[in-house]
């Protein structure tokens, strides 16, 4: 009985099997991007707040362990899947459902809630899959018993993955082109947060004439009240940006992005509405428009711009 019982836990672990943690073999095994959240190191973090205003939307999670997002090439972009281990109260899911307006249905087995083009689903109740329904669907098709992850990408996700509290790794960015990011070919790094999170970041550019020109748009960044001990270096087309970031001024700038703004329940079914993979949101947020609008993307009628801060009625 002890030995079925150590088996069973090493099954479960993905012990003897492959170093590759069970719910990264969900995901695409030729994604654009990779972004990476160890959610329990940073929910225990500077990053509490944050990270806590964000878990509290998910009603149905008891807990949060880890978070994979995939992106992949083409579609618009519009391919994406969030992977998260932890434990998860498909009950809670369903009540929630049903109240944002979902469709459930089954999937291979597994109860699926779809809403605006995109589904959420729960696995044995510790494996969560979001995303585009095309992704969530061929996730659970692959199941976990795909192939370990072999490809440049996953090996560099996998060193990231172990240096880092928060990571992000690309393939190409040409995938996501036409872009902000049009003189950079790929992007990879993380931040550290047992280290008073110190990040670190690596970028390869289209021409070493345009790795000059981000090179001193980077340096240019060193008086940001976020960013401390700014470090910028560069070997031809190549370069590599560290500093160490100040959360309560990264609050102090979300709180006077948001300000203005029309307060909303941001449940995981509003996100999945939205249609828009987190890579775009994040693309908006690093950099916004010249003129000073909230920007909404993936809708049906294209995108949407208000102003910001809204105009007094």
């Amino acid at each position: 009985m002890r030995v079925a019982a150590m088996g069973l836990l090493f099954a479960v672990l993905g012990w003897g099997q492959s170093s590759t943690p069970i719910y990264w073999r969900y995901a695409p095994a030729e994604p654009a991007m990779l972004i990476g959240v160890d959610w329990r190191q940073a929910a225990q973090s500077n990053l509490a707040g944050l990270i806590g205003g964000a878990a509290a939307s998910l009603d149905f999670a008891e807990e949060i362990t880890n978070l994979l997002v995939a992106v992949e090439p083409g579609a618009g972009n519009k391919r994406f899947l969030a992977t998260a281990s932890g434990r998860f109260n498909l009950a809670k899911l369903r009540r929630m459902a049903a109240t944002d307006g979902a469709k459930a249905t089954r999937y291979r087995g597994v109860e699926v809630f779809s809403a605006g083009g995109a589904d959420v689903a729960v696995l044995d109740g510790w494996i969560l899959l979001a995303g585009d329904t095309a992704s969530v669907r061929a996730a659970l098709d692959r199941g976990n018993a795909a192939t370990p992850r072999e490809s440049p990408l996953w090996r560099r996700a996998a060193e990231l993955s172990s240096a880092y509290s928060i990571w992000i790794a690309t393939s190409s960015l040409e995938a996501f082109q036409p872009s902000p990011f049009s003189e950079v070919r790929s992007f990879d790094g993380g931040i550290a947060l047992n280290r008073g999170l110190e990040m670190t970041f690596d970028l390869v550019a289209a021409s070493e004439e345009s790795a000059v020109a981000i090179e001193s748009m980077l340096r240019g960044a060193a008086g940001a009240p976020a960013l401390r001990d700014l470090a910028v270096g560069r070997e031809g087309a190549d370069v590599r940006f560290t500093a160490s970031l100040d959360i309560a001024q990264m609050e102090t700038g979300l709180k006077a992005m948001l300000a203005g703004g029309a307060s909303r329940r941001a449940s995981l079914m509003d996100w999945m509405v939205s249609g828009a993979p987190p890579t775009q949101t994040v693309a908006q947020a690093a950099l916004p428009p010249q003129k000073r609008v909230i920007r909404i993307v993936g809708l049906d009628e294209g995108t949407r711009e208000i102003p910001f801060p809204l105009p007094p009625r």
